[in-house]
């Protein structure tokens, strides 16, 4: 994070502490439940399956909201200050979120950064799907490296998933060890889903007549593609800050020619424009393929789901990829 994010995180802690009175409320002084609170869905799917009737959730991320261009605002960092458990991804999806903790007094709030559990795909790694995209802005050139030194889209791999859930059902365990066993047998449960989700993925991308697929937005789908046996072309590379240059589309278009790809796949709560544009220069189709890192309220309030979400990726890929 450069100076002036660090400045700006700094007057919003201030604003902050200013507005609370330094006030935090830990666990059981209203509701006696252990309060959380996670930055994407997925973290908040997990804690609120983990923790059951235990916990209070709350998503900091607003529905809808793109999480790389995420800044906290003061009732933000004010939810994190009242919980009991933060979850988060790491530094390479909230840059915010070191300077905010080390600035915050509640000394019943723990942290877990969940790439600390997970098994990580370099940023190198990730970008070696294919050559390198790089896009211009300004006359420079910039690689998906400023991203981070990992591909922070931890979530779409099911194991890592599955580590975080544990993760969280031991800090819950610490935080109220008389309910361990109930934190631990809703981890277990829900990792069987976990593992039935894999499975379905081996099964479906196993014998597929495409190897490759292109994303119009930005490539979070290395630890799926690594996974499950697939190369993704990608317009923006890991990292969505940078506009794509022509040169860039016609690259894309050309490899779809190569491969015979025949759909263009992208983020539903994204605007859709430039994967049109692509899908024309291609004469392709449009798919949708969803990271899962947000939902629209719309889409919340009917019950979608991380795994539901997952699922309708699956057949997004199975039919990209022509799978039998």
């Amino acid at each position: 994070m450069n100076r002036l994010g660090k400045l700006n995180i700094l007057a919003v802690l201030l604003a902050t502490i200013l507005l609370s009175g330094c006030v935090y409320q830990t666990a059981g002084e209203e509701s006696g439940k252990i309060r959380a609170s996670s930055t994407i869905f997925p973290l908040y799917e997990f804690a609120k399956v983990v923790g059951g009737k235990d916990l209070e959730v709350t998503l900091i991320l607003p529905p809808g909201t793109d999480v790389h261009h995420f800044d906290p605002r003061p009732g933000d960092i004010a939810k994190i200050e009242n919980s009991d458990l933060f979850i988060y991804i790491g530094p390479g999806m909230e840059p915010w979120a070191e300077d905010i903790l080390g600035g915050l007094e509640n000394p019943n709030l723990t942290a877990i950064e969940a790439s600390k559990v997970s098994v990580l795909i370099s940023s190198e790694e990730a970008s070696g799907h294919e050559e390198e995209p790089s896009v211009e802005e300004g006359g420079e050139k910039h690689s998906d490296h400023e991203h981070g030194e990992y591909d922070p889209h931890i979530w779409l791999d099911f194991e890592n998933d599955a580590r975080i859930v544990d993760e969280i059902a031991a800090k819950l365990s610490e935080k109220n060890p008389e309910r361990s066993k109930y934190y631990l047998e809703n981890a277990a449960e829900y990792k069987k889903k976990l593992l039935s989700l894999d499975q379905n993925y081996s099964a479906t991308l196993g014998n597929c007549r495409k190897k490759a697929i292109i994303t119009g937005g930005h490539n979070a789908y290395s630890y799926l593609a690594k996974r499950y046996n697939f190369t993704i072309f990608s317009v923006y590379g890991i990292s969505p800050d940078s506009e794509p240059s022509p040169k860039r589309i016609e690259e894309i278009a050309k490899l779809a020619e190569e491969n015979g790809l025949e759909y263009v796949l992208f983020e539903k709560n994204t605007d859709p424009r430039l994967s049109e544009t692509l899908a024309k220069e291609m004469g392709a189709s449009t798919l949708v393929l969803s990271p899962g890192q947000t939902i629209s309220k719309e889409e919340l309030a009917n019950g979608e789901t991380f795994l539901s979400i997952m699922e309708k990726n699956l057949e997004s890929l199975r039919i990209a990829l022509e799978c039998s």
